[in-house]
């Protein structure tokens, strides 16, 4: 609501315009849809940060928590293994209403 000043509606929100919002919502590292997504089983405060920071500074083993590992959700994609076929690629995008130059490989 804050960034987009309108409700997320799924079901009348084309998906071209709902990723932009469901990527800024994931931004948010506190969020409970963040954590979900990363596979966290809750969400940090910033007491749990601090009793992990004096706790790592105290013992001899290097252990990172999931919540403090480079955020991995919204990192560039990795380019595919395999070739796209085309075809299919120019009728999903006219499906989802995209333009037919849409993330174009060539």
């Amino acid at each position: 609501m804050q960034v987009w000043h309108q409700p997320l509606d799924p079901k009348t929100t084309p998906l071209n315009i709902a990723w932009p919002m469901c990527r800024e919502i994931l931004k948010n590292r506190r969020s409970h849809s963040f954590a979900a997504l990363a596979g966290w089983a809750y969400v940090p405060d910033d007491t749990d940060k601090l009793v992990q920071s004096i706790n790592q500074g105290q013992s001899k083993l290097n252990l990172t928590p999931d919540w403090a590992k480079p955020d991995t959700l919204l990192s560039e994609p990795t380019p595919p293994k395999h070739r796209h076929d085309h075809r299919r690629r120019a009728l999903l995008n006219r499906r989802l209403g995209l333009p037919e130059d849409w993330m174009n490989e060539e």
